[in-house]
């Protein structure tokens, strides 16, 4: 991954400290304005709906994280490098927050909408307003041809220095070549592929993880999970030959890796 150094280091070591794994908080009613119809309409019906009763935290039937864990929301590009200068941290790679989850979508079509709505939003709300931050374009793993496409379209933008893979319940695995056309899109223009999980209960190979009594165990274990699987998958099917250029980095999975 290459990431200019558009910031002067803030540490005493003069240390550029780069933070692969920051997390925006896209909600739909940012993400409307940047959605094309007919999927918009989907997001404006979600804008204000309060949050269900009984849901989580406040059933007792699945304990949350402590409080402790619990993270806060940052709403402007100034919160976040703000937070960023008391971590000492330069410079942060935006990941999505709920939309970890976009590869368990049902539709292609509306996937792929909502991950063009995302990289607008980014592009425009956070990108635009500060060189600190870059960010990682969204795929819509649904939708192959529709994600290299936007791969091309945005490459050259300054802000954008690698592609989101989402690995919480992808069917196919990233083997598959039936990812080619992005894997050849990102060779093409030269970005790193990164594969990011979170946790999810879902019908498909590594993510049925039902038996599991606590949220707390589910995350710790579905992310290296899925890591590992879709790393096997991407060795054992040939991608790295059939790509000999393309970068692959694993993030927040407890497997850290990559091929550069």
């Amino acid at each position: 991954m290459s990431i200019s150094q558009d910031k002067t280091p803030s540490s005493d070591e003069d240390l550029l400290i780069v933070d692969i794994d920051v997390h925006l908080h896209e909600t739909p009613g940012e993400l409307a304005p940047y959605c094309e119809k007919p999927w918009r309409r989907a997001l404006e019906t979600q804008i204000d709906v309060p949050k269900p009763f009984m849901a989580p935290p406040y059933t007792p039937l699945d304990p949350p994280f402590p409080e402790d864990l619990v993270y806060r929301e940052v709403k402007t590009p100034e919160q976040m490098r703000e937070e960023l200068d008391q971590l000492g941290i330069d410079i942060g790679l935006l990941f999505p927050d709920n939309l970890l989850r976009i590869a368990m979508l049902p539709d292609p079509h509306y996937a792929a909408a909502i991950a063009r709505a995302y990289n607008a939003w980014m592009l425009d709300r956070w990108l635009s307003r500060d060189t600190t931050l870059k960010g990682a374009l969204m795929a819509a793993p649904q939708d192959p041809v529709a994600t290299a496409q936007e791969l091309e379209r945005y490459a050259k933008e300054p802000g954008i220095v690698a592609i989101y893979l989402p690995a919480a319940g992808v069917d196919p695995l990233y083997g598959n070549r039936v990812y080619d056309p992005i894997y050849q899109a990102a060779q093409d223009a030269d970005l790193p592929v990164l594969l990011h999980s979170v946790e999810a209960v879902f019908p498909t190979f590594p993510f049925q993880l039902q038996k599991y009594e606590t949220s707390l165990a589910r995350h710790a274990f579905s992310h290296p999970l899925a890591m590992m699987a879709n790393m096997l998958s991407i060795i054992n099917t040939g991608a790295m030959v059939r790509f000999p250029r393309l970068k692959i980095a694993f993030v927040e999975g407890g497997c850290p890796g990559c091929r550069s």
